[in-house]
């Protein structure tokens, strides 16, 4: 599988078959669907790609043809793959995440089989309520009682999916928490293990997830000349940025910290600058990007910077799977507790669904609802620290009458 540049440098994929000597025409031309009609981005469909090969290796290796998938082929597959997610090195360990991984997979060839249909590459029948493949095409909204009442539903669409929670467990108060200690060993980490200029990039990386809360794909996309010193100097309270890549192609703008914008700046002069002109590094290649790959001078891909944060957290005795986005988490986390403390000081609004809007903006989300969690753990924290003190004092009032009443036991005994 290549992704290769075509027009005006859009990029497209192609899939070979080495051994029979053809392009896998399915598959390629699935590709270009999801790129050109769907509008999917090229990390998305190769990922996709990756998944959709991996079960067509599991066709051959069967002899079962295209025509002649079943459920029984797709039971087959779901089971083996189980089983290999769970030895895989880089799986962080439960079986709900294994199954997630496994369902991400079955959805994309579920997609597929569907897409082979409706272009006559299967027959008609290969997919559907009745189908060889039984999956439910178009959801429809049905209506059942839930609680004694009727409320609005969906029905199941691919019936062969592990049933997991769908929870999402990166919007939800984090399992994992990262302390300011751990950041600080963090960044000690890095400088004891690499040289300058990588120990202040991999530094620089971690310091914008925690101080900005920006998503791996913003950090990346973000460009040297998008901190200019003179405006810096001249902002007010926060500096503005626009990430060039953010979720969903959404282009919000940002304020950071002043000290962030400071520290960003400060890494360009004294570390990207010099370490481009050493080793002769052209415009063309790292394109301004202030996050270059050492090896080649280009931008970094994300999932570089995922594995050299992961396996930093590794070291620090983190559990597999922790990476950058539980800097993001800790960022959350911090800016609720806060928002909550400075609306309670000002007599503003404290209800959670409130503090969830708030941080929603903040972290360039549109569903507050991603965020309750976080608002809900904040309240729960803010008010066992108040009950604590209160017992505390509480304590502290009976051990004083109790000394009060052996003064007068003793005083009453002369």
């Amino acid at each position: 599988m290549s992704e290769v540049p075509v027009q005006e440098g859009c990029p497209a994929f192609l899939v070979y078959d080495l051994e029979k000597d053809c392009i896998l025409r399915e598959l390629t031309d699935y590709a270009t669907y999801q790129i050109d009609e769907r509008g999917n981005s090229s990390l998305t469909v190769g990922q996709g790609l990756h998944h959709l090969v991996e079960f067509w290796t599991f066709l051959q290796n069967e002899g079962t043809p295209l025509r002649s998938v079943s459920n029984a082929t797709i039971r087959k597959f779901k089971a083996e793959n189980f089983k290999k997610v769970k030895k895989s090195k880089a799986h962080r360990g439960g079986d709900d995440q294994a199954k997630k991984t496994v369902n991400v997979k079955l959805e994309r060839i579920y997609q597929w089989i569907v897409w082979l249909q409706e272009t006559g590459r299967v027959p008609v029948g290969t997919i559907g309520r009745r189908g060889l493949v039984v999956a439910i095409i178009e959801s429809k909204v049905v209506r059942k009682r839930s609680g004694g009442r009727w409320v609005a539903g969906s029905e199941k669409k691919y019936p062969l999916l592990f049933k997991v929670g769908k929870r999402n467990a990166k919007h939800n108060a984090a399992g994992s928490v990262v302390t300011d200690k751990d950041v600080s060993d963090l960044m000690a980490y890095f400088s004891e293990r690499f040289d300058p200029f990588v120990a202040q990039r991999n530094s620089l990386f971690a310091d914008i997830a925690e101080s900005a809360g920006f998503r791996r794909g913003s950090i990346c996309s973000l460009r040297i000349d998008q901190f200019d010193m003179s405006e810096i100097e001249t902002a007010e309270g926060e500096y503005l940025v626009r990430p060039p890549k953010q979720k969903l192609s959404y282009t919000k703008t940002f304020g950071i910290e002043l000290a962030l914008a400071y520290r960003i700046c400060e890494f360009i002069e004294n570390y990207w600058k010099p370490w481009v002109m050493e080793h002769k590094v052209l415009k063309s290649v790292h394109k301004n990007a202030l996050f270059l790959s050492e090896k080649t001078g280009k931008p970094i891909l994300e999932r570089s910077m995922t594995q050299v944060i992961s396996r930093a957290f590794r070291s620090l005795g983190f559990d597999k799977g922790i990476g950058p986005h539980i800097l993001r988490g800790k960022f959350a986390s911090t800016f609720v507790d806060e928002e909550l403390a400075e609306r309670r000081e000002l007599g503003l609004d404290t209800s959670n669904r409130s503090i969830a809007a708030a941080a929603a903006m903040k972290l360039g989300h549109d569903d507050p609802d991603q965020f309750y969690g976080y608002a809900s753990s904040s309240q729960a924290r803010l008010a066992r620290i108040a009950r604590e003190g209160r017992l505390a004092e509480l304590k502290a009032l009976r051990d004083e009458v109790k000394t009060l009443r052996e003064q007068v036991r003793q005083l009453s005994g002369v």
